[in-house]
């Protein structure tokens, strides 16, 4: 069996987790090494609770749980592909993806969850564990409502929506398609029916965006963009020049930040600038997470 890998860091009180289409990586003393996982699947997604529980998932149904330090394979309950996995907390969560596909975490167990939508779902957040947003191709953005999904009718966009994060009030979307433009777009939680364009990134595809506070963001994508929203104005960050698609970012706090990507690509963010890691391999990152540790 072709083993995958998954690359980690353990620093400063935080556990980030990194993973690749070819693998998982860990570094315990500021220095990147190879974790493995026994799946020959693309790994598309992961999220910790702690160092010591966190699910990953990816192509063709692959579902990886942390059991005793390891990363086990999950049984198979889909053939589709699998692009995001957001936990409320310990023993409640959901994954998303390919053709629509909604499963959901009770426990111990996932399962298969009805779905308003065949369009494939790229990524999900919640404002709360009965409050939630996914979204994905054709401009699709379902609302999670009284234990049901919903489309949701205000959006107008035609192209792909890859990304969603949440704070207390407001959801923001946003994507990219070939040759077109896609706004990204702010979608209050008090008022689901109706949405604003808050800007325009061109032909910029935005693979990922994330909150460092109740107020600014960053967003990353295609050609190494970096992108920054102060709350009210959005500025590219020009200090990269060759830095490749970049397909995740995450944020500890305002100050503590990672971005991830092609090529072995890893970012920090130390609350002024983003400096370049030094990693062992070439290998694309797909995504990344951050959470507290015990120590």
């Amino acid at each position: 069996m072709i083993r995958k890998h998954i690359i980690m860091i353990l620093k400063h009180q935080i556990l980030t987790l990194l993973f690749l289409v070819t693998g998982i990586l860990l570094n315990a003393q500021e220095q990147w090494i190879v974790e493995k996982a026994e799946t020959n699947a693309q790994l598309n997604s992961i999220q910790m609770i702690d160092q010591n529980y966190g699910w990953i998932v990816g192509d063709n149904g692959a579902i990886l749980f942390k059991d005793k330090g390891r990363w086990v394979l999950y049984p198979k309950i889909t053939e589709e592909d699998l692009y995001a996995v957001k936990l409320n907390h310990i023993g409640s969560g959901w994954a998303v993806g390919e053709g629509g596909t909604i499963l959901k975490l009770e426990g111990t167990k996932w399962r298969q969850y009805p779905s308003p939508t065949k369009a494939t779902l790229y990524d999900i957040d919640f404002f709360s564990t009965g409050d939630g947003i996914a979204v994905g191709d054709h401009g699709t953005v379902l609302i999670y409502d009284s234990g049901k999904w919903n489309l949701f009718s205000g959006s107008t966009a035609k192209g792909r929506f890859y990304c969603v994060s949440v704070r207390d009030d407001m959801a923001m979307v946003a994507g990219g398609m070939e040759y077109g433009k896609v706004p990204v777009i702010n979608i209050q939680k008090d008022n689901f029916g109706e949405y604003t364009e808050s800007f325009d990134p061109g032909y910029i595809e935005i693979r990922d965006i994330a909150f460092t506070n109740g107020t600014n963001s960053f967003a990353v994508g295609t050609a190494g963009t970096i992108l920054y929203n102060d709350g009210m104005t959005w500025t590219r960050d020009k200090i990269f020049k060759k830095i490749p698609t970049l397909n995740t970012v995450v944020f500890h706090d305002e100050n503590d930040g990672l971005a991830v990507g092609y090529f072995g690509t890893i970012m920090k963010y130390s609350g002024t600038s983003w400096k370049k890691e030094k990693v062992p391999v070439k290998v694309g990152l797909n995504g990344a997470s951050i959470c507290e540790t015990g120590y």
